[in-house]
């Protein structure tokens, strides 16, 4: 983990990040971590290619700035399945990385945004 949850100095001001970030290490690969259906498969300015995962549990799980999506709006995933590759893409990356936030219910609501560092056991 790169950058965690929660509140952070980013360029030299204070940021809420409202995900972790991460490196992989061994693989590049970004697997997902729930059975879920893809709700989202987009380029997005800020974010770069981005995928939204609603998952059984009534969670959405978002991953960021990947290289490329391996996914498109409505497929069903499964634990341990590709959705794409880490990347450097959108507006708000340093450095190639993996943005993953995740929230209750369908969908990015700020209200309902859960710890992700809970979310993963970090």
């Amino acid at each position: 983990m790169t950058s965690p949850f929660g509140w952070r100095i980013l360029n030299g001001k204070d940021d809420y990040h409202n995900g972790v970030d991460l490196v992989g290490v061994d693989d590049i690969n970004v697997i997902s971590p729930l059975d879920g259906t893809v709700i989202m498969s987009a380029y997005g300015m800020e974010c770069g290619h981005q995928i939204q995962i609603y998952s059984k549990s009534g969670k959405t799980l978002f991953f960021c700035h990947l290289m490329n999506r391996a996914v498109k709006v409505g497929d069903v995933v499964r634990q341990g399945d590709k959705l794409g590759i880490m990347g450097a893409t959108g507006t708000k990356c340093f450095g190639a990385h993996l943005h993953f936030g995740v929230y209750q219910g369908k969908g990015r609501d700020e209200n309902k945004l859960i710890n992700a560092q809970k979310f993963l056991n970090l």
